[in-house]
């Protein structure tokens, strides 16, 4: 899996498609980026890119921020966003997935990034 190194260190990615429309997508404590192949598989299409990072704490992720491990994870996808520097993204996060994914948007928004079009939970851990 290729690793893309960031501002906050490296992220190890599984990647299908080029095109100009950017899904990122955060992956379940009890899973890996590997889940997605399949979903991928069924959205596919010329102007989509996906890419899935691996979670601190599987594969070669690395973050170098400080925080707890969910703290480090919405660092990791933060990073991951900004150094692809895509202009339309699609977030789509599963389970503690779905928490990191609402974090990073909510930050994201606040920042006034406004690439950020789509925010897709499906069975979030929301506390």
């Amino acid at each position: 899996m290729p690793i893309v190194q960031t501002r906050a260190g490296q992220v190890e990615t599984v990647e299908h498609g080029d095109g100009e429309q950017l899904f990122v997508m955060v992956h379940a404590a009890g899973a890996g980026p590997h889940a997605y192949d399949r979903l991928v598989q069924l959205l596919a299409s010329k102007q989509r890119r996906f890419v899935a990072g691996a979670r601190v704490g599987y594969g070669n992720t690395e973050i170098e921020s400080g925080g707890d491990l969910i703290a480090r994870n919405v660092a990791a996808t933060d990073a991951l966003m900004a150094d692809i520097g895509a202009q339309d993204i699609v977030m789509f996060g599963h389970s503690m997935g779905g928490l990191i994914s609402l974090l990073s948007a909510a930050g994201r928004l606040s920042a006034g990034a406004g690439n950020l079009k789509a925010l897709v939970l499906y069975d979030p851990i929301l506390v």
